[in-house]
């Protein structure tokens, strides 16, 4: 678990798939990969069904460094530097800030 913050103060948690399951040596150079989810949606996305099902856990038992990341205002990415998420101000964005600020 990892935590970014953007430029515009939201902070947004990543979640990391180091290696496949049942290992316990991560010092390998591995590919990474981003996973982005979409609109309305969480990180969870990419783990949520079992394990042979769901495309975060296949790719690192496929030897990837898999990072999944989360957009302001989902589960995840509820914190910000100085507003909360019951004020309308931290509401105030669109699908342009996830994919102009959020996005790397």
């Amino acid at each position: 678990r990892h935590e970014v913050v953007t430029r515009d103060g939201y902070i947004l948690t990543v979640f990391r798939i180091p290696g496949s399951r049942g290992a316990t040596d991560f010092s390998a150079a591995r590919p990474p990969v981003l996973l982005a989810h979409g609109i309305s949606l969480s990180s969870t996305c990419w783990v949520v069904n079992e394990a042979r099902e769901s495309l975060g856990f296949v790719l690192a038992d496929q030897g990837y460094d898999v990072w999944m990341m989360n957009t302001r205002g989902n589960t995840y990415a509820k914190g910000h530097k100085r507003l909360t998420d019951s004020e309308s101000e931290f509401w105030a964005f669109s699908a342009d800030q996830m994919a102009l600020v959020d996005l790397p």
